[in-house]
């Protein structure tokens, strides 16, 4: 997640594995529903183990489907199942009782794909039959030519989002938000309220079929003041997600919204030139070539999921012969595996465990010691919502937020332990530095335009970072103003300004228009969202009129 970054709800997505970066971070990756043209083609990498996004707290659903055992002598072919009526749902073009017919018919020029699996379309057509896309009216013209106009014939079913539009780029020219000609689809404004974000009823049509499409789009192009190669593409406008963020277009062109590409010769050129130019435009003219690709790809992912079927069957044979038992883990929520950082005294900090399920004894005691914990000093007040009073709850996997008190001495390594209480063994154990910050006005003075407020802080020097934040928050909670200590400025430079472990800096607050009842300071480590020191509130506000 971004710096800064501030929870705004949950989203459902879909886990597919995980693994570990070549620098060393683990990661779970998984498929979001935006499409391809978000994250790495549909896919994100989200850093495991620290529980970012609350991917872990919330946990994972799954779901083993049921064999099914209605239908014994139903034998549907070509990949088809059997509906409970015991007839057959076929997979692609395939049709008939058993699903051993192939029904598919491709049109505009399209090619059928192998097994019946779909067809290989011309550029600019799409569909399952290649029904839909665009065709251009020429695929040759001369420069200079104005008897010749080019023009854009789209036909779409009528889910193409609002604001999207046709546009025309010049070879090498990739910025789709650049174009040399374009043409709104339906209107220049998005609105999900009307036809939930779609283009309306003035812009479809049915055909004999009676299926929407949309009504024919005209891009004319004519008078192009240099000669080169041009494609059109439809840009489809990126409409916000489920919780209102986001909406715009990719600044990529599309590789799915090609509609055609067209040709505009030297000035003077002959009917043979426009001729060649034209045969090598033509949309059916990569079909062939298109239908071995994908014939070539087809074979390829069969081959990927036998391998990968493979290897589910490996590893269900061996889940199903070897008894798991997790190893004990105890960890820190938020903090950095290599240097753990617990923030003395102020926010709650999340401690999760694991634990065998025969090594589960309760009642369970966390309980911190300073240094390595076998010899160290042990501290039975010092964590607030756990300790020997308050024990753990009995899950063998479970989490539980803690603070971390001003009872012990700040700026040292500590050791977190689980124990059976009525022991004294411990469980698991982890460990952590444990720092202290602060932050507070120092000193105050105003007028009736501004209020002028003077800010000191301090930090353990050894986790000083140029990245540091101080923040300034009015009593509705809006942050007024901030910046980092380390260059008392709100960008931090390239290489950035060295940390500032302590240090003072003067801002001024406007009077008109600001937010009346007083301001709170706090300091955020690293510039993250993990608050480790709050100033106290000693400035009577009301008294002063701010």
């Amino acid at each position: 997640k971004s710096d800064g970054a501030t929870y705004s709800g949950g989203h459902a997505v879909v886990l597919v594995g995980w693994g570990t970066t070549d620098d060393g971070v683990d990661y779970w990756l998984i498929q979001n529903s935006w499409g391809e043209h978000s994250g790495d083609e549909g896919m994100w990498k989200i850093k495991r183990g620290t529980n970012e996004c609350n991917i872990e707290k919330w946990g994972v659903m799954a779901a083993k489907p049921e064999t099914p055992v209605v239908c014994p002598n139903t034998e549907c072919k070509n990949g088809g199942t059997p509906y409970k009526d015991c007839s057959c749902r076929c997979n692609g073009g395939y049709s008939g009782p058993t699903c051993e017919e192939c029904s598919l018919t491709c049109s505009n020029g399209g090619k059928l794909l192998p097994d019946c699996g779909g067809c290989a379309c011309p550029v600019g057509r799409t569909g399952a039959t290649c029904e839909t896309g665009a065709s251009l009216s020429t695929y040759a013209a001369c420069l200079g030519d104005t008897t010749t106009k080019i023009s854009i014939e789209l036909i779409h079913n009528g889910d193409v989002p609002q604001k999207s539009f046709v546009g025309v780029y010049k070879e090498g020219n990739t910025n789709a938000l650049a174009p040399d000609a374009m043409a709104y689809v339906c209107g220049t404004t998005y609105d999900n309220t009307v036809q939930k974000g779609k283009c309306g009823s003035d812009y479809v049509k049915a055909d004999a079929d009676g299926k929407l499409s949309l009504k024919v789009i005209n891009l004319e192009v004519w008078k192009p003041s240099t000669a080169g190669e041009y494609k059109a593409y439809l840009i489809q406008y990126i409409e916000p997600n489920e919780f209102g963020d986001g909406g715009g277009y990719y600044l990529a062109l599309p590789k799915d919204g090609l509609l055609g590409e067209f040709t505009i010769l030297a000035a003077g050129c002959t009917d043979a030139d426009k001729t060649e130019a034209t045969k090598k435009n033509l949309p059916t003219a990569a079909v062939d070539e298109l239908l071995t690709h994908l014939t070539e790809e087809k074979t390829a992912e069969e081959e990927e999921m036998k391998g990968r079927l493979a290897a589910a069957q490996t590893a269900q044979d061996w889940l199903d012969s070897t008894p798991q038992v997790p190893e004990p883990t105890l960890h820190i929520i938020g903090a950095d595996p290599e240097d753990p950082v617990v923030w003395i005294g102020v926010e709650p900090t999340e401690i999760c465990w694991t634990l065998s399920p025969l090594e589960n004894h309760n009642p369970k005691i966390l309980a911190l010691f300073e240094g390595a914990g076998d010899t160290g000093i042990w501290f039975p007040q010092s964590l607030d919502g756990a300790g020997p009073s308050e024990p753990l709850p009995a899950d063998a996997s479970d989490c539980k937020e803690v603070v971390v008190n001003g009872y012990i001495p700040k700026n040292k390594e500590y050791t977190l332990k689980i124990y059976f209480g009525s022991t004294g063994n411990s469980l698991v154990e982890t460990s952590f530095y444990a720092a202290r910050a602060r932050v507070w006005f120092q000193s105050y003075r105003y007028n009736s335009y501004w209020m002028v407020l003077m800010i000191k802080w301090e930090t353990d020097p050894a986790h000083a970072h140029p990245n540091d934040m101080v923040e300034v928050i009015n009593s509705h909670g809006d942050i007024t103003t901030w910046f980092y200590t380390s260059c008392q400025c709100t960008e931090v430079g390239d290489p950035p300004a060295a940390a500032s472990s302590s240090g003072q800096y003067e801002v001024w607050i406007s009077r008109p228009g600001t937010v009346l009842g007083g301001y709170k300071v706090r300091f955020y480590p690293n510039g993250k969202d993990k608050v480790a020191a709050v100033g106290w509130d000693w400035i009577n506000w009301n008294a002063i009129g701010w």
